[in-house]
C-alpha cells in the first residue's frame, strides 16, 4: 500500500512539473533605443515598456499578469 502512495506521489510530481515547464512566459518584444551620454552609446531595449499609456504595454502587461497567474 506504501508502495502505490510513493507512485501515484511521483507520477503527480512529474505531471506537475511537465505542466509547469510547458507554458512559457509571453515574449516582450525587443524595441531598441540609443542615447549618447558623454559620447558613449548605451542601448536600452525595453524603454518602451516605461510609457504606459503605449498601446502595446497594456496588452503586455495583461499578457504577463495572466501567466503569472496561471
Amino acid at each position: 500500500m506504501k508502495i502505490l502512495h510513493l507512485r501515484r506521489a511521483v507520477a503527480c510530481g512529474v505531471l506537475g512539473a511537465a505542466l509547469v515547464h510547458a507554458a512559457q512566459p509571453p515574449a516582450t518584444p525587443k524595441r531598441p533605443v540609443t542615447d549618447v551620454y558623454h559620447g558613449v552609446k548605451v542601448v536600452d531595449n525595453y524603454r518602451w515598456l516605461e510609457d504606459f499609456n503605449a498601446p502595446g504595454v497594456h496588452a503586455w502587461a495583461d499578457a504577463q499578469t495572466a501567466y503569472a497567474r496561471s
